[in-house]
């Protein structure tokens, strides 16, 4: 970290406000310890809602079995109390193994050294053109967990592939009260299909071209009108056992 750089926030000190004083000095130890209480504070809500390695939008997986990789799109992760961007990139996995596939999270120090452009950039001002604050970068990227490059480096492990199937994942909790209200409505208005309570999808493993899922017990709600262009089994392409 940089030498002038000041930050003594903790949470267990139960401090949850600064309370800036009039006459008094700012320092600037105060404006890191605010940041670093927001996003506190922040994470405690999220954390209720999502956990770490948790996809909130795109990263989805294409294994081609030929060349032996899997491209993952560009995606959206909730990782150690943020959504972090991730851009698409195409994994090596071995498969005939159990591979799991997830997000390395870096964070670089950038100052004026690096970045002139973070420089004061106020004509008229008599700090202009003097350094300010650094930048702590983030650096979010698709692999594996032998990817490892510094010792700093965070691994968030996402998709599992088993012997070159992806295993499909739960999608994070909906716990939000107009979420949910909304989906009354739709039930309610429009006769949409739901799942209620249960039906939790788990994989159970692959005997030669065939795949088995676990459907748990459940209530759903069903449309009224089930439109399928193909068979529900060739459509889904796996053989599903309900407990």
């Amino acid at each position: 970290m940089l030498e002038d750089y000041y930050e003594k926030f903790h949470a267990d000190s139960g401090y949850e406000r600064l309370l800036f004083r009039a006459g008094k000095g700012l320092q600037s130890r105060e404006l890191n310890d605010l940041q670093s209480q927001v996003s506190h504070q922040l994470k405690g809500v999220a954390d209720v809602l999502l956990k770490d390695g948790d996809l909130v939008k795109g990263g989805e997986v294409v294994i081609d079995a030929k060349l032996a990789t899997a491209l993952i799109t560009e995606g959206e992760v909730y990782i150690a109390g943020q959504v972090r961007p991730v851009p698409s990139s195409v994994v090596p996995i071995d498969m005939a193994a159990s591979v799991d596939i997830g997000v390395w999270l870096t964070h670089n120090v950038v100052t004026e050294e690096h970045d002139p452009s973070l420089r004061d950039p106020a004509v008229d001002a008599i700090n202009y053109d003097e350094p300010g604050a650094a930048r702590l970068q983030q650096i979010c990227q698709w692999g594996l967990l032998s990817d490892a490059i510094g010792p700093d480096d965070a691994f968030y492990p996402v998709h599992k592939i088993e012997q070159g199937t992806l295993i499909i994942k739960q999608p994070p909790p909906q716990l939000d009260a107009v979420t949910q209200a909304l989906a009354r409505y739709d039930r309610e208005a429009n006769g949409g299909s739901y799942v209620v309570e249960g039906m939790s999808l788990s994989y159970r493993g692959a005997e030669l071209e065939q795949q088995g899922f676990s459907l748990e017990e459940g209530k759903a709600h069903r449309s009224r009108v089930m439109r399928w262009h193909l068979p529900l089994q060739e459509l889904l392409n796996l053989t599903m056992t309900q407990i």
